[in-house]
């Protein structure tokens, strides 16, 4: 059981998506009667596998959280069908996949998305997330941070307060929140700033 448990906490910390496939098939191949195989595969294959390229590598859930900071950034005018958009984007992150496991399913499904979480954040190390003035000038370590805060901000409360949103886009919200503070120990304080600045373009 303590390998069991140690192989699932590896599977969900690791972000290389052909490390976890090895570790998925491990995991399969070690506990067949596990429950939660069929889980597992069915949120890998909803991640990971191209339907239209099984050889192509994807990542639909790192998709799904740039599109979902994009539908926040739609200008009212032009966001008549953007709740339908999120809806779609909740089912695309494996919700209406996991409904059949219950509980469980959600379970899992809020672990793996606090993976996609966390690999978005890792992507926004890199020099081309920090440019800024037309590429010309690269934000330091602090503005990056709080560019990233922003995102979250706009994921995880941004999107709930301009749109109407159920309990599955709750859980995700939660995923995005949670991983960002265990990533970031200033995490709590910089979506803090970052509602305080909403909270004064509101009153003004």
């Amino acid at each position: 059981m303590e390998e069991e448990e140690a192989l699932r906490e590896t599977y969900f910390a690791e972000l290389d998506p052909g490390r976890r496939k090895e570790l998925l098939e491990r995991f399969s191949r070690d506990h067949p009667q596990d429950a939660e195989v069929p889980l597992f595969q069915t949120l890998w294959s909803l991640r990971h596998v191209d339907p239209k390229n099984a050889e192509h590598p994807v990542d639909t859930f790192l998709w799904q959280i740039v599109n979902l900071i994009s539908l926040y950034r739609v200008p009212g005018f032009f966001s008549g069908g953007t709740e339908k958009e999120i809806r779609a984007a909740m089912d695309a992150l494996g919700f209406s996949a996991v409904a059949k496991y219950g509980d469980k399913g959600r379970e899992i499904l809020y672990l793996e998305l606090r993976n996609a979480a966390r690999r978005y954040f890792s992507t926004c190390e890199s020099k081309s997330y920090g440019k800024k003035l037309m590429g010309i000038v690269t934000m330091n370590e602090s503005e990056r941070r709080d560019k990233l805060a922003r995102e979250v901000w706009q994921l995880t409360e941004g999107l709930s307060r301009r749109f109407e949103t159920d309990e599955d886009m709750a859980l995700f919200r939660k995923a995005v929140r949670d991983e960002f503070i265990v990533q970031y120990p200033d995490g709590e304080e910089r979506l803090e700033r970052q509602e305080k600045r909403r909270t004064k373009k509101r009153i003004a």
